[in-house]
């Protein structure tokens, strides 16, 4: 779980130091947001083996297979407090 990860614009090599920093370096995985973020996303899209979304779209095949979740503390919450509490509408 990490806090404070958000993007003002896409910055691949923002994302690719801090992954690096949390021991993320090689191997898949699987980066779970709180909601979709379009920064975010294409700050990730280049980053081979991964793979970036909402909680809410979580499904187990694509956990089971990722070698690692990473998950922001926002996105813990809602997966805490049941994926359906945090949708909207």
């Amino acid at each position: 779980v990490v806090d404070g990860l958000s993007f003002d614009k896409p910055k691949t090599s923002k994302l690719t130091k801090m992954l690096r920093t949390a021991g993320f370096a090689g191997g898949s995985f699987l980066l779970g947001l709180e909601k979709e973020d379009r920064n975010f996303y294409l700050s990730a899209r280049n980053i081979p083996r991964s793979v970036i979304c909402p909680v809410s779209q979580f499904n187990a095949l694509d956990v089971s297979r990722q070698r690692r979740v990473l998950l922001t503390r926002e996105a813990f919450e809602v997966l805490k407090n049941g994926v359906s509490a945090g949708k909207e509408g």
